[in-house]
């Protein structure tokens, strides 16, 4: 299929009119020297923002955390939910919290001794 056959479906679409897009587009191939130039750029992007959000970005990120394991574990429907024994999920959360707890300490030991090393 050439792309003014593509082209030409899309050229007749209207979004607004409810009735899904035609079936087809093709996936896009990124070339490699792209991928390979903006993935550096990208990570540097994102440690340039987190520096800049500080202690902010890392709260915002725990509470969407602590919001997503709740609602797996509060959603009757889901049948992961139902799947499982109350003993289980409750096993289930207390290794979540050790390895939350395990993490936040590890942390912060860990920044302790790059303090220590940076002096």
């Amino acid at each position: 299929m050439s792309d003014a056959d593509i082209d030409s479906d899309f050229e007749d679409h209207d979004p607004l009119e409810g009735e899904p897009p035609p079936a087809t587009a093709e996936p896009v191939v990124v070339p490699r020297w792209v991928q390979l130039v903006m993935l550096p750029i990208s990570v540097l992007a994102l440690w340039v923002v987190a520096r800049a959000a500080g202690p902010v970005l890392l709260i915002f990120i725990a509470l969407l955390g602590i919001q997503s394991a709740r609602s797996a574990f509060r959603n009757a429907r889901n049948p992961y939910y139902t799947s499982v024994s109350p003993q289980a999920r409750l096993a289930l959360f207390g290794a979540w919290l050790g390895l939350v707890l395990y993490l936040g300490v590890m942390t912060l030991q860990s920044e302790s001794l790059f303090l220590a090393l940076a002096r």
